[in-house]
């Protein structure tokens, strides 16, 4: 006799009935029932229908997991768990979960479901214009460029275990448009306003973030986690966290005085909130520059990160050689070098002089 399941005999009353006697599983997720007959072939129609009824739940079930192991959400989870990613510095880290998390919630062209939510395959060129012009819409053009390129890495990795191998790449060859670097210079004596507001303040320590950031040429991101056992005899030495290139700097008789009237510790963070007792993140830095900046009255594009590029200008409009210059900056090449290097009139006359004497 065929076993079919869910189907028993049981007694009652001195004679045998024939139940359907469900799972806990197909009473909760398709909302079978106990049920008794009088004969074993109506029991046996009555279980073997609800049967096929949570095998049709399970292959539903099966293939909207499967749809949403497809998603872009998931392609960006498989991309953070790929070397790729994995290689990169904290900061950068930071930068493409946030760039990613912009466009994640928007949806895109009237689609019904968010774009994180969107089938990765099912992202197509057309749709990656359509991501391009709301980031930029919704927040700028500098925003929707580093949002496709972010898009387009995870795409080219996706190749690589989540999509097809020769699955098209949506967002490579979008003519996106190169933004201007960036060519905002502080003036020594706009360095010298912030400073003296950061210390009325009693945020000393931004001053001394800022100062750190000018006369070493270096980013906020490095200075703010300086320690102190990497400053010895008035020179700076460490390893920058987006180059991994080891540069050792002379600090400026003004930067070695600051930091002389500064309690130090062994190797504890040179810099130091006053309002946490803790060395800085990004957004609070951030937050009090902008609140010293505008107590001083400095014009509200001067940030933090500029003074690196002011400081580098400085030294070439000095005379210093590209040597000289990359080994205080960490540059790698030229090229990337001209980007922090902002042509001055200054630089011009050098020039000028040099040819003509």
């Amino acid at each position: 006799m065929e076993k079919i399941k869910y189907l028993e005999r049981r007694s009652r009353k001195g004679h045998y009935v024939w139940v359907c006697n469900p799972s806990d599983y197909a009473r909760e997720h398709v909302g079978a029932t106990y049920e008794q007959f009088d004969s074993r072939e109506e029991a046996a129609t009555h279980c073997k229908m609800i049967m096929r009824t949570v095998e049709e739940f399970e292959r539903t079930r099966e293939k909207q997991s499967k749809l949403d192991r497809e998603t872009v959400d998931a392609l960006f989870h498989f991309y953070t768990q790929h070397k790729a990613f994995k290689h990169k510095t904290p900061n950068t880290k930071r930068t493409y979960r946030f760039l990613y998390k912009t466009v994640a919630s928007l949806r895109i062209g009237g689609a019904n479901a968010v774009f994180g939510q969107v089938l990765a395959r099912s992202v197509d060129a057309e749709m990656a214009d359509k991501v391009y012009d709301a980031v930029r819409e919704q927040f700028s053009v500098h925003r929707a460029n580093g949002v496709c390129k972010i898009l387009r890495r995870i795409w080219f990795t996706g190749r690589r275990g989540f999509l097809s191998p020769n699955a098209v790449n949506p967002f490579a060859q979008m003519g996106l448009s190169e933004t201007p670097p960036r060519v905002i210079l502080w003036e020594p004596k706009q360095v010298d306003q912030f400073i003296a507001q950061a210390d009325k303040q009693g945020l000393s320590s931004v001053g001394t973030l800022a100062l750190l950031c000018y006369h070493l040429c270096q980013r906020p991101g490095d200075m703010r986690q300086i320690t102190w056992d990497q400053y010895k005899d008035g020179v700076f030495t460490f390893v920058q966290e987006k180059t991994k290139a080891e540069v050792k700097l002379e600090a400026s008789p003004q930067l070695i005085e600051r930091l002389s009237g500064m309690k130090q510790t062994k190797d504890g963070p040179v810099i130091i909130s006053e309002t946490t007792g803790r060395p800085y993140d990004m957004r609070l830095y951030s937050k009090y520059a902008a609140k010293i900046r505008q107590a001083a009255g400095l014009p509200e594009e001067l940030q933090l990160r500029d003074l690196r590029r002011t400081g580098a200008t400085e030294l070439a409009e000095a005379g210093c050689t590209e040597d000289e210059l990359r080994s205080v900056t960490g540059h790698m090449s030229r090229n990337v070098l001209n980007v922090y290097v902002r042509p001055t009139k200054k630089l011009a006359a050098s020039a000028m002089s040099k040819r003509f004497g």
